[in-house]
């Protein structure tokens, strides 16, 4: 028995069905291991790599080329990944009678302890949980006992934590026994992580799932602390203590939130930092880079799982697809692009109404609507307030000629203009992501087929970051607008490359879309615009100048408006075409690296990368709210098993090209979830249809000729898998395509209904609830004053940093030219609020704080 097996499995092109099965169930496995595995790097390596070569063996078994590029590739993947867990830094404490000094990654921070009474000779060394992403909603797996564990496991692998602890002297020896292996955790029940040994130190486990490990007393106040983290992630911190309760001194390393201090808790309050605070901690590029690939490789290796488990689950089945007449696909498509739109736009008219009342929840969209006001009134500036500091609002700009304005791009103030000749700028956002969504369906079907773009529309429908972003009057939904009617106009010039009407049409689109991004979101507009003109450019390979000179020409006058109207705002506002408004705000929030840039203490690729690792690792857990590592696992498919087509690689290029510009800016801007990168959900969930119609080909072919669209007219599930022979997996004749083989098509089809169960009944309901109120923000104030029945008033309203939100709540009550009957100032101190008070001698003055109206006696 044994010998016939070993001769099929060294003779591929005679392999069995059964052969290949088992060597998917043998990928699935290591997939899973790899997934499972907690601290050691090297495990997780050759698991993932046996996961590579199973999965080849699986797929291509019959076709060594095909065989060579998937091991050559994946493993390339897996190699980076085993290096990216590999990352590690070295806490060290240097504990003296009078000092302590501490050293992370470079960052050395220095704290008297001659004032503390307490003896120090002690230690409690604590590991915190992993961080929830984002902390809004818990996971269903709370609430359902069936699925308790599953998202633990699935985010539980290669955590970061302590590989080895270490309290030594000042010849390096031992003064306890040293501490291998203490990991964070995420459960709050059961035992600690702990692979390796703790003798003499006491473990325990703290409710809200902390590991601690707590040390014997140490006879000496001469003494340093090693501490080799593995993987910095989630909160580490070293307790210095005595026996007895008194002050303590606290070293809180948090490297995901760039947090490092040294702190001193007295027993009777709070914490204060002694030295050190949040965006201390500072990775190396490498580090970052390491950081970054964790997640993305994660992702490629869950990717990598479920194509072996597509090709290990796939069903005998016997298939004929009717193709779809083109009228029909066209009928169908524009049916379903108009009901999901209308869809999107009312439940994104919900959120912005149910949820956020209507008003502005941000900063930046605050200013849109203040700019909208002004436009409004018929000009680009107001004229302003005699004394301005009493009425500053973030990115609001007042300057010395008198003149009051928004300071953010114009094209999304235009439109909210626009809404208010209504009576409902709220609405603005729904309609853009309405619209958005209709055209993903249509570009879906233009791209992969009609079932693709179906798909596409359907899982933004149910999106928690499209639907909460959309109810906020931000600039994003009208930039996802207009980026996929840019995508659209590439995709109609490279279909009509050789039709010259058609191809001009796509240029000239392209073009349109291209100046509104620039008009609305600049920093979109290049990170997406560029690699799509290059798109463009590189189509024309082969051709005459002549006709690619013409379309580059028609691109550029259909974008010239955008571009030169947006040059012409900044002239009128800063007083250069080249220089944007944002200037005259502050010197530091501006695009570029330095070390004056941002509130951070400057900015570098370090920095940029960390901003990259942030914003990814919330898409993961918000963009459909599925378990994190799940979420972009089914876009990255077509990648997985290659070879890209030119749409994969365009709809990457989207994503890319989104997330470099935005390296160059200092703030990760998480707001309703990694809003920076919004833009590109659309090709994402693009992306993640083309990978769930892949798993269920299972085959490991990412095209057939079958599945074309269009050019078949063909549903893109048309040609499942076959154990034959490449020749006999389908035959294509004038009615649709009969294949006889294997199916991945249940497996897909269950899979998606787990992953949308899960966020329709365990993600969307909490969420929805935490967006209550959001940012801080809501209309109490204003409720308190209507209440009030104040006329001929002005209202003081406390705006001390960080709490913006008082005052900004308020804020946009004013108008421009500060004519209502009740004024909302910011409370800069009695002696200060006097200059205004005499602004305004026949109102009554009243103090807004803390949420008590108190009148100001004169």
């Amino acid at each position: 028995m044994a010998q016939p097996t070993l001769a099929a499995l060294l003779t591929p092109d005679d392999t069995s069905v059964r052969t290949r099965r088992l060597a998917a169930g043998l990928g699935v496995l290591s997939g899973l291991l790899a997934l499972s595995v907690v601290a050691d790097w090297l495990a997780l390596l050759l698991l993932a790599v046996g996961c590579v070569i199973f999965t080849a063996y699986a797929l291509f078994a019959q076709e060594r080329l095909l065989l060579l590029r998937f091991v050559v590739v994946n493993g390339a993947a897996m190699l980076l990944l085993g290096w990216a867990v590999s990352e590690s830094s070295l806490l060290t404490i240097q504990r003296t009678p009078e000092q302590l000094e501490v050293t992370l990654n470079g960052v050395r921070l220095a704290a008297t302890t001659a004032g503390i009474d307490s003896p120090l000779n002690r230690l409690t060394v604590e590991v915190g949980a992993v961080e929830e992403r984002p902390v809004a909603a818990p996971w269903i797996a709370d609430s359902v006992p069936l699925l308790a564990g599953f998202n633990e496991w699935l985010v539980g692998g290669m955590r970061g934590g302590l590989s080895s602890l270490r309290v030594v002297d000042a010849n390096d020896s031992d003064l306890v026994p040293s501490v291998e292996g203490l990991w964070h955790s995420d459960r709050a029940a059961g035992p600690p992580r702990l692979s390796g040994s703790a003798d003499a130190w006491t473990v325990g486990r703290a409710a809200d799932a902390t590991v601690t490990v707590n040390s014997p007393e140490i006879f000496t106040n001469r003494y340093a602390v090693l501490a080799d983290i593995a993987r910095p992630s989630a909160q580490v911190k070293v307790t210095l203590h005595g026996e007895d309760p008194g002050t303590v001194v606290e070293v809180v390393a948090a490297p995901d939130r760039r947090y490092f201090a040294v702190q001193v808790r007295p027993p009777d309050r709070p914490a204060d930092i002694l030295v050190g605070g949040p965006f201390v901690f500072r990775r190396s590029v490498v580090g970052w880079t390491q950081t970054l690939l964790r997640e993305i490789g994660r992702v490629w290796l869950v990717a990598l799982t479920l194509v072996a488990a597509s090709r290990l689950l796939a069903l005998p089945t016997r298939v004929t697809a009717a193709r779809f007449p083109k009228p029909v696909g066209v009928v169908v498509t524009l049916v379903a692009a108009v009901l999901i739109g209308t869809v999107t736009t009312f439940l994104t008219s919900v959120v912005a109404l149910g949820l956020l009342d209507g008003v502005p929840h941000t900063v930046e969209s605050i200013a849109y609507l203040f700019q909208a006001q002004v436009i409004a009134g018929g000009g680009l500036w107001a004229q302003a307030p005699i004394l301005p500091e009493f009425f500053e609002q973030a990115y609001v700009a007042a300057t010395a000629d008198g003149r009051w304005f928004g300071v953010l791009p114009p094209g999304q103030s235009m439109l909210l203009a626009y809404g208010m000749q209504y009576g409902a700028p709220w609405l603005v956002s729904p309609l853009m992501s309405g619209l958005a969504l209709g055209l993903i369906v249509v570009l879906g079907r233009a791209t992969y087929g009609t079932v693709a773009g179906l798909l596409a529309g359907v899982l933004l429908l149910f999106s928690p970051f499209l639907l909460m972003l959309s109810g906020d009057m931000l600039a994003h939904p009208a930039a996802l607008l207009l980026t996929v009617v840019l995508t659209l106009g590439v995709a109609t010039a490279l279909y009509g490359a050789e039709r010259g009407l058609l191809g001009s049409l796509g240029w000239m689109l392209a073009g349109l879309a291209m100046g509104g991004l620039v008009l609305t979101r600049p920093l979109a507009a290049g990170g997406i615009g560029v690699p799509m003109m290059l798109v463009l450019v590189l189509s024309g390979r082969g051709q005459p100048l002549r006709p690619v000179v013409v379309r580059a020409a028609i691109f550029a006058f259909a974008a010239a408006p955008g571009v030169f109207y947006a040059a012409f705002v900044n002239g009128q506002l800063s007083g250069s075409a080249m220089l944007p408004p944002l200037s005259l705000w502050s010197e530091v929030d501006r695009i570029g690296f330095g070390p004056n840039v941002g509130t951070r203490g400057g900015h570098d690729l370090a920095n940029a990368l960390g901003n990259a690792w942030a914003n990814t690792a919330v898409l993961l857990r918000h963009l459909y709210g599925w378990p994190s590592y799940l979420t972009l696992a089914l876009a990255a498919v077509p990648f997985v098993l290659g070879p890209a087509n030119r749409w994969d690689r365009l709809f990457l290029m989207t994503a890319l090209g989104l997330g470099a510009a935005h390296l160059l800016y200092w703030s990760d801007g998480i707001i309703y979830g990694p809003r920076f990168a919004f833009e590109a959900v659309g090709a994402l969930a693009l992306l993640t249809a083309r990978g769930v119609l892949l798993l269920a080909r299972a085959d490991g072919r990412t095209s057939d000729a079958a599945s074309e669209p269009e050019a078949a007219g063909s549903s893109p599930v048309a040609s499942p898998a076959s154990d034959e022979s490449p020749a006999a997996r389908s035959v294509a004749g004038p009615v649709g395509v009969r294949a006889q083989g294997l199916s991945g098509v249940v497996f897909a089809a269950v899979l998606l209904t787990l992953l949308f169960a899960i966020n329709v009944v365990g993600y969307l309901p909490e969420i929805i609830l935490a967006y209550r109120d959001y940012n801080g923000v809501s209309r109490q104030n204003l409720q308190l004053v209507e209440q009030a029945g104040l006329e001929q008033a002005v209202v003081f309203v406390t705006s001390d940093w960080p709490n913006w939100q008082a005052y900004g709540s308020v804020f946009l009550a004013n108008t421009p030219a500060l004519d209502r009957t009740v004024v909302y100032a910011r409370d800069l101190g009695e002696i200060e609020s006097w200059r205004l008070l005499t602004r305004y001698p026949e109102h009554r003055w009243w103090l807004l704080r803390d949420g008590q109206l108190t009148e100001i006696r004169r």
